[in-house]
């Protein structure tokens, strides 16, 4: 399940993964398994705030594309 919101986000705001992992604390190549759907498989609460503070993203948003990822 890659998550093509994610990537879609981080692009919109300009960002490269390094600049993206850096912000959350962790290696730029597990940020890049993240956005790929191979890591945080359902995403954590506490990884879902952090990308709404990065993104400006609402939580209840990251949510619901997660489902609709899930779905697809």
């Amino acid at each position: 399940m890659a998550r093509s919101w994610l990537k879609k986000a981080r692009l919109d705001a300009g960002k490269t993964l390094a600049e993206i992992g850096k912000e959350l604390e962790i290696s730029e190549s597990y940020y890049a398994r993240i956005e790929a759907g191979e890591r945080q498989n359902p995403m954590d609460i506490t990884l879902c705030a952090k990308l709404s503070k990065i993104f400006s993203i609402p939580i209840q948003q990251i949510v619901e594309l997660e489902d609709q990822e899930e779905t697809a």
